[in-house]
């Protein structure tokens, strides 16, 4: 598993603020990027305004474990008639419980011909900076 690097203050703000590479203070962290998926009551309402996961599951009729927007809706005769299905990814800082230092990158794991770690085309560069 390689992390997904991105420009980063170090400073939680909440959520993660992810830069750029001329934003003040900003280095590039490792993260790992996660896309999460919940129903809401309505598309109008509060991102918070969750179906219970008990629900969800209970709404899935066909029982292939997977709750669609139609089941949803459909569910208890209309409850939700208005669900919605929201996706989001969220940034989580990869600062700890990484492997030991002995099975760390190299320099030349980012850098060079044979680099792979990084994509320096995504942090805002036209190539690898020292080339």
């Amino acid at each position: 598993w390689i992390p997904i690097h991105k420009w980063y203050t170090g400073k939680k703000l909440g959520h993660l603020p992810i830069l750029g590479s001329t934003d003040l203070m900003a280095k590039i962290y490792p993260f790992n990027v996660v896309k999460v998926a919940w129903f809401i009551e309505r598309g109008d309402a509060a991102l918070d305004d969750v179906i219970i996961v008990p629900e969800v599951k209970t709404a899935d009729a066909n029982k292939d474990g997977e709750t669609t927007v139609e089941e949803m809706r459909k569910y208890e005769k209309g409850k939700y008639k208005d669900a919605t299905l929201v996706s989001r990814e969220f940034n989580f800082s990869v600062t700890h419980s990484i492997v030991p230092s002995d099975q760390a990158f190299t320099c030349f794991d980012c850098h060079g011909k044979n680099g792979y770690v990084l994509n320096w085309k995504e942090l805002g560069y036209d190539k690898d900076p020292l080339e």
